[in-house]
């Protein structure tokens, strides 16, 4: 990540806006059939990954005097969602807490932050499922060109305005 952050960097300079949307999980997502190299896995990609780039951003950003962070979590870090699995809505809580710690500390450098928090989407994500949604159930889920149009409204907001939290859902 470092070798990535410095030839953007080099490339076209600091980072302003940055957005998180990779995610995993697995199909043994219970307590009962969990495998810990997987969870350990699951927490890299949803949490360590996030909190290492975050960090590796943030000085530039406050050399420049602004930058936008956007965290897209999953609506079972939001609400209990037993079926998302225990490790998944466990990375995906801590990811969506990371924004709160750069607003409460570094807003006043002119840097903000957004978890965007969404419901299912009809993705090939849905392929880790243990029992994976068919095209009917796949219908009423959100696309997503709907959850990047989200991210797009965040990051058109005026430079003072931080979304702080941002929950999309399907329509049922």
């Amino acid at each position: 990540m470092e070798a990535v952050h410095a030839a953007i960097v080099a490339d076209i300079g600091e980072v302003e806006v940055l957005v998180f949307a990779a995610g995993l999980n697995t199909p043994r997502r219970y307590w009962a059939d969990m495998d810990p190299v997987e969870s350990q896995q699951v927490y890299a990609t949803n949490l360590i990954a996030p909190t290492t780039a975050t960090s590796l951003v943030l000085p530039g950003m406050r050399g420049i005097g602004k930058g936008t962070l956007i965290y897209v979590s999953s609506l079972s870090a939001w609400q209990h969602a037993p079926d998302a699995g225990v490790v998944y809505s466990a990375s995906k809580k801590g990811m969506s807490t990371l924004p709160e710690h750069i607003n409460s500390t570094e807003g006043r450098s002119g840097i903000r932050a957004t978890a965007v928090v969404p419901g299912d989407i009809d993705s090939e994500f849905l392929e880790m499922r243990p029992n994976v949604p068919g095209a009917e159930a796949r219908k009423t889920m959100l696309t997503p060109k709907d959850v990047a149009a989200a991210v797009g409204m965040v990051i058109d907001q005026p430079r003072h305005v931080c979304v702080n939290e941002l929950v999309i859902s399907p329509v049922r």
